[in-house]
């Protein structure tokens, strides 16, 4: 969802009229994607030049860059240091969710402490991004509040996670519609909690009402334990073409938003109304978008959610009613052309309020210019700072996908399938083997 309302505000942007320099916190040139930004007109920042480079190509463009637009927590605190230093730009800091908010919740769920210490950890870095930028965008209304009641002197709005060019016109026949759908990449944790409830408590009480009923999981690279869900009722697809979930949003007659914690608004839900899918959601999977509730009420225990579900599984007429109320609901709350008035508010506000703060603490392209072209002691020191910094982001996130490798050979070793473990399992054997006679 991150990844699609980026690419919606790229678009966006780019028929407002404005250039568009896109910089990854990876600095990875990813296909298809990467070519995808260039065709549009996106110029893309990435590979190993870039990534030892980029705060001295901030530094020589800053006075070109009229605004900054940051998303996501960890690559803006990574970026909007050298941003405030070498440009003038307007920061504008868009919150996807409230990260802390999220972990204080999984803490809760999971009742894990280091879970908790994280949450401290991350509400100190949004508290650095949210007293750093000129403007702050939430797309919860639930989450404008908190923003606000802790930084009362910053501008914050809300606005939509995903817009549209277009009404949909959903197929509104239920009769051969069957089965049940949930969208949303499982290595998320939020998600992956989710389906393992839904599947574990929630999809066997169904089940005793509606014998032959089936759940489609869409998403990304799902986790051992998703994968291991797999059963004729439980259809673990990974990741689909937008041409194979569309045809999903048109055959199923449920889309299930079973989560049990998480923050922000969740593209699956205005995705699903959209395209006229009804849905039976939790609390947690409704936040943030005022109005919804009206149309579904969050059903947030085992047997409340599956009660929920039974009934509108067999009721055409319900299903047909909030088909049409949904999508009306999203034609009138995320529509593209409310989503331009709302950015070139946002933008005139942050322009304004950036003159501002450049007047009072100051800003000289040419001395930075100079600076970065002399060599000098204090940029030397900057540019080596950044270096060590980058370093060490670089270095978390090779951690991260060892971890994630490491999880991954430990399943396949705790298999219970033979046919999938015993190649591995000899394998092992026979390291330890020459380990042994290596010893001897």
């Amino acid at each position: 969802a991150g990844s699609r309302t980026n690419f919606m505000y790229i678009e966006m942007l780019l028929e407002m009229g404005f250039d568009i320099v896109f910089l990854s916190e990876n600095f990875l040139e990813l296909e298809p994607y990467t070519t995808e930004l260039r065709q549009m007109g996106v110029e893309v920042l990435v590979g190993d030049w870039y990534r030892e480079n980029w705060q001295q190509w901030i530094r020589e463009n800053g006075r070109t860059i009229d605004y900054a637009f940051l998303h996501k927590a960890d690559p803006a605190a990574f970026f909007l240091p050298s941003i405030r230093q070498y440009s003038s730009a307007a920061i504008i800091y868009q919150c996807h969710d409230l990260h802390y908010l999220r972990l204080q919740r999984k803490a809760e769920i999971e009742r894990d402490e280091t879970i908790r210490v994280e949450a401290v950890e991350y509400e100190q870095k949004e508290s650095f991004l949210f007293s750093n930028s000129d403007v702050l965008l939430t797309f919860s209304e639930a989450e404008e509040k908190v923003i606000k009641q802790r930084f009362p002197d910053k501008p914050v709005f809300t606005v939509p996670l995903f817009f549209y060019r277009e009404k949909a016109s959903p197929e509104t026949d239920f009769s051969k519609r069957h089965d049940l759908v949930f969208v949303g990449a499982c290595a998320h944790s939020p998600n992956r909690d989710a389906v393992a409830w839904f599947c574990n408590e929630v999809l066997p009480q169904i089940q005793g009402s509606i014998p032959d009923i089936a759940i489609n999981v869409v998403g990304a690279e799902p986790p051992g334990e998703i994968t291991a869900l797999q059963s004729p009722s439980i259809k673990i697809l990974g990741r689909v073409s937008d041409e194979q979930l569309n045809t999903l949003y048109n055959s199923t007659r449920i889309m299930v938003v079973p989560l049990r914690f998480g923050a922000g608004v969740k593209g699956k839900v205005i995705e699903a109304m959209h395209n006229g899918l009804p849905l039976v959601s939790t609390s947690i999977g409704l936040e943030g978008i005022t109005g919804v509730g009206d149309i579904y009420p969050s059903r947030d225990t085992a047997e409340e959610f599956a009660a929920e579900l039974v009934s509108l599984y067999q009721d055409d007429d319900r299903l047909q009613v909030l088909s049409l109320r949904g999508a009306q609901f999203v034609e009138h709350n995320f529509g593209l052309n409310n989503t331009v008035e709302r950015m070139t508010e946002v933008l005139e506000l942050g322009k304004r309020l950036a003159a501002k703060r450049v007047e009072i603490e100051g800003f000289d392209p040419d001395m930075i210019s100079n600076a970065a072209g002399d060599g000098g002691v204090s940029s030397s020191q900057d540019q080596l700072h950044h270096k060590l910094h980058g370093q060490q982001h670089r270095l978390d996130e090779l951690q991260q996908k060892l971890d994630l490798r490491e999880k991954q050979i430990e399943e396949i070793l705790t298999s219970t399938s033979w046919k999938l473990s015993a190649p591995v399992r000899w394998i092992k054997q026979r390291l330890l083997d020459l380990k042994n006679r290596s010893s001897d």
